[in-house]
């Protein structure tokens, strides 16, 4: 229940009501669905109105998407580490098709860490999202690598194995690792795009 004092029913966001108080120098409440996501900004200030005991505004709130259930934020089989899920394949392809069908699953080959690196090395060979192109390693998401650790070997694509990066050609058949933001990730870039 809504404490005592003054209050306006500032509209409806996405079919709940939102009230915010604010009052005094230092006193703010907020009446909301405590299912629903934190607040981004406040804007649109209301007018304020003064009584004996103290003054409150009324500030409405911005839209925002309802928070959902975030007990699994990687599908079954995939790591979540640092805002991403990683699956490593069982199925062994080149590095084009490997990347080919990654996009095709809302996800690429891997930019992986030097954290990820030093933690799941070990694994069986797997393509990841480095390619060396003429002009030095670039990452599948178009980004150029900027050396954060050293890539063994000869080869164009670069694949993570049981003791470090190496790279090989980029024909040969591999295992793939590929990533995607977690759910949360995604949850967050859908109600608070930059």
């Amino acid at each position: 229940s809504p404490p005592p004092g003054p209050q306006k029913d500032v509209g409806a966001v996405e079919g709940h009501a939102s009230t915010l108080l604010v009052g005094g120098p230092s006193s703010l409440c907020e009446l909301s669905p405590p299912s629903q996501a934190p607040k981004r900004s406040l804007s649109q200030a209301a007018p304020r109105s003064r009584s004996a005991f103290s003054f409150f505004s009324v500030v409405h709130l911005g839209s925002r998407l309802p928070r959902p259930d975030f007990s699994h934020v990687c599908l079954d089989a995939w790591l979540g580490f640092q805002g991403k899920c990683y699956y490593f394949s069982e199925t062994e392809s080149n590095w084009t098709i490997s990347q080919e069908s990654c996009e095709a699953l809302g996800a690429s080959l891997a930019p992986i860490s030097t954290i990820f690196v030093k933690r799941y090395k070990g694994e069986a060979n797997h393509w990841f999202g480095l390619r060396k192109e003429e002009d030095g390693w670039w990452w599948s998401n178009g980004t150029a690598f900027d050396n954060r650790f050293e890539v063994w070997g000869g080869g164009r694509c670069a694949y993570l194995n049981q003791e470090r990066i190496s790279s090989s050609l980029c024909h040969t058949k591999k295992h793939r690792l590929r990533s995607r933001p977690d759910d949360y990730v995604l949850w967050k870039q859908k109600t608070y795009p930059a």
